[in-house]
């Protein structure tokens, strides 16, 4: 399996170290985790926050969020992505975030 990343030795090709390979491979399998799981997220999270009854099931919440926000909408910002901007952007302003 290795070879797909790296080539055999005594061929052309880029030669990756076992940590840029991990690197590699971990990124990939992050990615794949966020694609696959954010969706999920995305409804308990709703179903967790709404009003008790506002929703039969998980497969009623996600079809009204489909239908609200289509394909996008089980991939909003998350909360923590949100705050960690606004810590950015407030340390581009000058505010020492330590004295707040």
């Amino acid at each position: 399996m290795s070879e797909i990343i790296s080539p055999p030795l005594g061929t052309p090709g880029l030669r990756l170290t076992q940590t840029q390979k991990d690197l590699v491979g971990g990124s990939i399998g992050g990615i794949a985790q966020v694609l696959v799981g954010q969706p999920f997220d995305i409804v308990k999270v709703r179903i967790q926050t709404s009003p008790s009854g506002t929703y039969a099931s998980p497969l009623e919440c996600a079809k009204q969020l489909l239908k609200a926000d289509g394909p996008r909408g089980f991939y909003k910002v998350s909360p923590y992505l949100r705050y960690s901007n606004s810590v950015r952007e407030l340390n581009r302003r000058g505010a020492n975030i330590r004295e707040l």
